[in-house]
């Protein structure tokens, strides 16, 4: 049905939906322990997860366009490389204003990403075929978002919270 080169565009686009579903979703059930590390109240990490998801939502449209005027593979792969390395720093945050702003940078990462991943596959495929790769993107968008309260919570409660952001 799909050629290999359509299998890994599905696959990469997949994996990048994955990824960032379940960073958004895992980062809640960590604010406990980052709040214990850093000795603040978790009141005071909203912005954590309130920047992250106002640069995403600010920066979708943007993203988009940014795709249609410089390519869609660039413009995913520089999202993928700022969320990467953003990821890191907010892993190796040494408080909470680092943590804060590192996570507005991140969801500029995510921006990238997010509707691009989409994009590449609507343009690649047509019709059924085209249903059917965007249903599996979707998919693994969904058990991102399954996953995400699972990995936040187990990083947490058993590992370090800073693991949160290093599987990505």
């Amino acid at each position: 049905m799909f050629s290999r080169d359509e299998k890994l565009v599905i696959a990469a686009c997949a994996i990048s939906m994955l990824i960032v579903q379940m960073d958004w979703f895992a980062l809640n059930l960590a604010l406990p322990a980052i709040a214990r590390h850093f000795d603040v109240p978790t009141t005071d990490l909203q912005w954590v997860v309130s920047g992250y998801m106002l640069s995403v939502g600010a920066l979708m449209v943007t993203a988009g366009r940014l795709a249609d005027i410089f390519g869609r593979r660039r413009i995913i792969v520089i999202g993928l490389a700022v969320f990467g390395i953003v990821s890191a720093i907010c892993g190796m945050a040494p408080d909470e204003v680092w943590l804060i702003v590192a996570r507005v940078v991140h969801g500029t990462g995510a921006a990238l990403i997010y509707p691009v991943s989409i994009a590449i596959v609507s343009s690649t495929f047509s019709g059924v075929r085209q249903a059917r790769a965007i249903g599996v993107v979707l998919g693994f968008s969904a058990v991102g978002q399954a996953l995400g309260p699972f990995v936040g919570g187990t990083f947490s409660e058993f590992l370090d919270w800073r693991g949160v952001f290093f599987i990505n």
